[in-house]
């Protein structure tokens, strides 16, 4: 139980095993929508509020800030650079200063040079911008290929995420794949369930690459982050300890996309790797710290969960939509070769976003964006009003999606990130240095500081 940790917070001021858990995009409104959602579907344990997400029970908790060098908003560069190395630097940078004269050290090289073993691991490429500087550097963010290559040289233990943008078809230009490059510094490469059942403890030089389903798209078989964070432990346990980066990257490609589901759903796929990390904990708790944090926010999200807030319309909007709006967006691209009806078009969306008893409001909005759909099959011709609601987002999606957001009491004010501050929650030794009023530099400073 979480209550009986807080009497060892601090006995030990240098953990030998850490997990640094970020969710990409996840501010405190993300935070509290998911736990919403459990509290409603879930009965509490004993000892347990009923329904507390995980990292928000823990017993240390803060606001941290995000912004970067030079703009009030931070993106994914930025932030992680500041996380992982305790400076700050302009947007787009992976660990580079912000006039790009000097290459940053990321806490993992630290803990590497003090002999214990490191893991990286995301839901999205490991070679986008959050898992990315803790290992690269590079001036640009965009610069996969040469990003992905770096990995090999860090020499870390344990890599596992979506398999590398930097090794897309078109962008190697008969250059070497990163993934053989990998292999030929020693690591060991494994894709897919049997790729993860062949990953055990003893290993060293570990890289798992393969795609990583939205959550609410998920079937029998698909490899979830719980999974790399359990398989990173048994690679990584040993008598001088871990630090383990994990990173719940689709928190934020769902609040760019305003998909209020799959975000919900999302954030709970990041709690359930946390729940890994501190079963671990509490097998070790004088030994592990485990911080959770975000980078920053995504989607300018605001909850109204007062007043005439109606739980079970919550659940049921929620569990209404039956796969993520990227997963549909494919799908609407094919309704003009397909000659769909408009009609027919209108029933898979209410099906799909599982729309019911729509007001003459939403049937016009709904109708309005299939009919674009259907008539603009090449080129954008939407009119301006239509262009300034959605950007080059799916119409279709989007309208669905805010029918969803909108009977929940949830409203997206952007496409983009948010200046918001982000909640860090910690548990273990050291994690009283994470309470109160932070800046995301200060994690690297004070995981530093926690080093042996």
């Amino acid at each position: 139980m979480i209550a009986q940790a807080v009497d060892i917070q601090t006995q030990s001021a240098h953990p030998k095993y850490i997990f640094l858990m970020i969710g990409d995009g996840m501010g405190p409104s993300q935070r509290a929508s998911a736990e919403m959602y459990k509290r409603i579907t879930t009965d509490s344990k004993p000892g347990e509020e009923k329904g507390q997400l995980v990292m928000n029970r823990f017993p240390i908790k803060g606001l941290t800030t995000t912004s970067p060098k030079g703009s009030p908003i931070t993106d994914s560069a930025a932030a992680a650079t500041a996380i992982a190395c305790g400076e700050k630097t302009k947007n787009g940078r992976i660990a580079i200063n912000q006039d790009n004269t000097k290459k940053l050290k990321s806490i993992a090289y630290d803990v590497q040079e003090a002999g214990m073993k490191v893991g990286i691991v995301s839901s999205v490429p490991i070679d986008h911008a959050t898992p990315a500087c803790f290992y690269a550097q590079q001036e640009n963010r965009g610069n996969y290929y040469d990003i992905a290559t770096q990995l090999a040289s860090s020499k870390f233990n344990y890599f596992a995420g979506v398999s590398f943008l930097g090794a897309r078809k078109n962008n190697l230009e008969g250059r070497p794949d990163p993934e053989d490059l990998a292999k030929k510094a020693g690591y060991t490469s494994f894709h897919n369930q049997a790729g993860i059942d062949g990953i055990h403890s003893g290993m060293d030089k570990v890289l798992w690459l393969n795609d990583i389903p939205y959550a609410i798209d998920w079937k029998k078989g698909d490899i979830t982050l719980v999974d790399l964070v359990r398989k990173g432990i048994e690679v990584l346990e040993n008598k001088n300890g871990f630090f383990m980066m994990v990173e719940g990257g689709k928190i934020d490609w769902t609040g760019h996309a305003n998909d209020l589901a799959t975000n919900v759903k999302e954030t709970l796929a990041f709690d359930q790797a946390v729940q890994i990390a501190f079963k671990f904990y509490q097998q070790h708790p004088q030994e592990t710290l485990i911080v959770v944090t975000g980078d920053h926010e995504t989607g300018g999200l605001k909850t109204a969960f007062s007043g005439g807030f109606s739980p079970q319309k919550f659940i049921r909007e929620i569990n209404g939509q039956q796969k993520s709006g990227s997963k549909f967006e494919s799908e609407t691209k094919k309704w003009v070769s397909q000659k769909i009806s408009h009609e027919d078009a209108l029933k898979q969306v209410c099906e799909t976003f599982g729309l019911q008893n729509l007001t003459p409001e939403e049937e016009a909005k709904l109708n309005q964006v299939i009919e674009y759909t259907l008539t603009t099959p090449s080129t954008d011709t939407r009119p301006p009003e239509l262009k300034k609601m959605y950007g080059s987002k799916n119409m279709v999606a989007n309208a669905s999606q805010t029918i969803i957001a909108r009977r929940c009491g949830i409203t997206w004010t952007s496409f983009g990130h948010s200046g918001a501050s982000v909640k860090t929650t910690a548990i273990g030794p050291g994690s009283d240095l994470f309470a109160g009023q932070t800046d995301n530099t200060d994690i690297a400073k004070n995981l530093r500081s926690l080093l042996r």
